[in-house]
């Protein structure tokens, strides 16, 4: 398990929505499919509450998994988003 920045996106709460010039820190574990397949079920991406998503760090890409249908307000440091 390594730490990680993602780029161009921000927490809120316990997901991850896209913000330029934004990071997100995070671990990155390396799994086969048969382990993705598990988390796709622990996430709900079978039911549509969450989905995998491509997500760019310093060095190479992984998968992140992101909520469905959010209808998030960002507000950072008073500027309306």
């Amino acid at each position: 398990m390594e730490s990680a920045r993602v780029n161009n996106f921000i927490r809120i709460g316990l997901n991850i929505v896209e913000k330029p010039q934004y990071q997100v820190e995070g671990k990155v574990f390396e799994v086969n499919e048969e382990d993705m397949e598990i988390f796709d079920k622990y996430e709900g991406v079978n039911v549509g509450l969450y989905k995998r998503i491509k997500v760019q760090l310093e060095d190479g890409e992984a998968i992140a998994y992101q909520k469905v249908n959010s209808n998030y307000k960002i507000y950072v440091s008073g500027m309306k988003g």
